[in-house]
């Protein structure tokens, strides 16, 4: 007998013993196997994949399922007796696992296993022969090769061809949301710690390379109605969702999970886990493990450090930036302080916190594009936190991402700018952010091919965030492709209904288009949302008494008088060929919103500016002229 098979059989001898020893144990899973064979998880996916085509989850359910079989046999134990000694919690969820795997109930063991002993007295001639193969398979032989070759070359070209940072999202076969934890206690403070572990979990999976993971927006959006397994898989474009809820239970927390594939709408796996408050991190390791066992994904070594990394030892400080994290989602002036207040407190008990560094790096920058802080206070802190961040650790797709978002609208530092976001990609190639602000820097260096791929990209990472599609819709409208702007506009309508800049995107299309009746309704319509109490009917008649020029100049006028300098006021008077005041304004912007002129060069309104020595002025200052 050939050493190898010899070996393979005592091996699996081994982890069928190891398993059958754990049988009751709900919890005992790849994690422990792999402890118990002296293993890591990932070698001890490659030695079963490779020799059974199985995962290692698959493995040890089937050595369960096989064993329930059996004990199933025996006429006094019930269905729920066996599936509570085999390990599994759930009886329902066994019936359903034992029907899948063996194509009937498992309170049909006894008919079946009499109709297989009526079989196995039948004659051998009746059975395929070992080795024999159908007279027409040699047929087949030629054309098969042909394809694989066709196949291989396809996809060495595709391969080869692709733009380094350039994921194609949308051919990969494994893609999951988390949604949120249902909150099902009335104690509303608890609802920041289910925010939080779930998108820990987001976060870790998502650095998994062959997994496409929904970002956590639109995972929100889909959790909060109540939609189907398959409507969710529609909604979301996604193979499997993970779901939850949690409780508190005197000084514990309960926690149940469950993954679903959507598709199919069925389980593929489920448990629930009684913590204690200090024990958060490791249920989340855990679990962002298990689900990756469950997907059958193979995760390098690298990979898997991350899945499992120990951001801080110290429970209340991650207890602290879980909460951050909950108040930075909030996007409001009072939130964002929250937010830092909270990861200050996190990095007083533990002081090399990447997270929270990465964490106050965000508020800041966020908060400086909302105009909520200075950009000289919050641009500096920003990078510094980034930066210490990854003095502590260099792999925070975060930090690098936020650096690129420096470079990118105060620093005007391009190189710089696609170096970071190039590592935040490559690091978290399921970074939905990443891709946002990296199709903003191809749009600002006018790269509109490009930017165009990376906000698909986004959007199919976060198919429900309302941001993505405004930014996606600047993309067309910067890129001269007007009707697929108006189209963006819709969708961004449908996701946000109560946007007001809707009518306000679209009376700009239409100034562009030069539709002016159009651009007239769709004007009126913003003024009636702006000012619901106010009479329309002269805007209409300033059109026709004055034309298309005497209208924008009223639009332009009260704009001033009721929004002021914005970069919106400044398109208007490009319109009016009013070339002094434009430059006026624009050199006034650079001072009032430094962050928000980046997009200028490629700005439709301001074509004709390009050739003006005082444009190319304040390209030069961004390093944006052509020279």
């Amino acid at each position: 007998m050939n050493s190898n098979v010899g070996n393979n059989k005592v091996f699996f001898n081994r982890l069928t013993s190891i398993v059958e020893s754990y049988l009751e144990d709900e919890n005992f899973g790849v994690s422990e196997l792999a402890q118990e064979i002296g293993l890591s998880r990932s070698q001890l996916y490659f030695r079963v994949k490779s020799d059974t085509g199985k995962s290692v989850s698959q493995f040890i359910r089937e050595i369960r399922l096989n064993k329930a079989l059996q004990m199933l046999k025996q006429p006094k134990l019930t269905v729920s007796e066996v599936s509570y000694q085999v390990g599994f919690s759930s009886p329902a969820y066994f019936n359903k696992c034992f029907h899948d795997y063996f194509g009937y109930p498992p309170g049909e063991v006894k008919k079946h296993a009499e109709v297989e002993s009526d079989l196995e007295e039948g004659t051998e001639e009746s059975k395929p022969k070992k080795n024999e193969v159908p007279k027409q398979s040699s047929k087949l032989i030629l054309p098969v090769v042909t394809l694989l070759v066709l196949l291989g070359a396809f996809f060495v070209y595709h391969s080869f061809f692709n733009y380094p940072t350039q994921k194609n999202l949308s051919v990969k076969d494994k893609s999951i949301a988390v949604l949120p934890l249902k909150n099902l206690s009335n104690n509303t403070e608890i609802q920041y710690l289910a925010d939080g572990i779930m998108e820990d979990i987001l976060s870790r999976l998502s650095q998994v390379d062959g997994l496409v993971v929904k970002s956590r927006i639109s995972s929100e959006k889909i959790g909060d109605e109540n939609l189907t397994a398959r409507e969710i898989a529609k909604e979301l474009n996604v193979d499997y969702f993970l779901e939850g809820s949690i409780i508190p239970e005197n000084d514990k927390i309960r926690i149940n999970v469950q993954l679903i594939s959507a598709k199919e709408d069925k389980h593929v796996w489920a448990n629930h886990f009684d913590k204690e408050l200090t024990e958060i991190l490791p249920f989340i390791t855990g679990v962002s493990g298990e689900i990756t066992d469950q997907l059958e994904i193979i995760i390098s070594p690298e990979e898997k450090e991350q899945v499992e990394k120990i951001y801080t030892e110290n429970k209340e400080a991650y207890k602290l930036y879980l909460e951050g994290r909950f108040y930075y989602q909030l996007r409001t002036k009072e939130s964002f302080e929250k937010s830092i207040e909270l990861y200050n407190q996190a990095l007083a008990l533990d002081s090399v916190f990447c997270l929270a560094y990465a964490g106050l790096a965000d508020s800041y920058i966020t908060s400086t594009w909302y105009g909520f802080i200075p950009k000289e206070k919050g641009v500096p802190m920003s990078r510094t936190f980034a930066l210490r961040a990854l003095k502590i650790d260099n792999n925070l797709a975060e930090a690098h991402a936020t650096l690129g978002a420096i470079a990118t609208y105060f620093d005007f530092d391009w190189n710089t700018a696609e170096r970071e976001l190039n590592k935040a990609l490559k690091i978290n190639p399921n970074y939905a952010r990443a891709y946002k602000l990296y199709s903003e820097f191809m749009d600002v260096i006018g790269n509109s091919e490009m930017a165009r791929r990376y906000i698909d990209n986004a959007k199919l990472l976060n198919p429900s965030y309302d941001n993505l599609y405004s930014m996606s819709w600047h993309s067309y409208l910067w890129g001269g492709d007007l009707d697929k702007a108006m189209e963006e506009s819709n969708k961004l309508y449908f996701l946000n209904r109560n946007e007001v800049a809707y009518y306000w995107r679209n009376f700009q299309v239409r100034l562009l288009q030069d539709r002016m009746p159009e651009a007239v309704e769709a004007y009126i319509k913003y003024w009636k949302v702006t000012f619901p109490n106010n009479d329309t009917s002269f805007i209409e008649d300033i059109y026709m008494k004055t034309g298309k020029e005497g209208f924008i100049r009223f639009v332009a006028s009260a704009y001033k008088k009721n929004v002021g300098l914005k970069l919106d006021l400044v398109e208007l008077y490009a319109l009016l060929n009013e070339k002094d005041s434009t430059i006026m304004y624009l050199e006034k912007l650079f001072e009032a919103e430094e962050a928000k002129r980046s997009w200028i060069k490629c700005d439709p309104f301001l074509k004709d500016l390009k050739t003006d020595p005082r444009f190319i002025a304040l390209l030069r200052k961004m390093n944006l002229a052509d020279e």
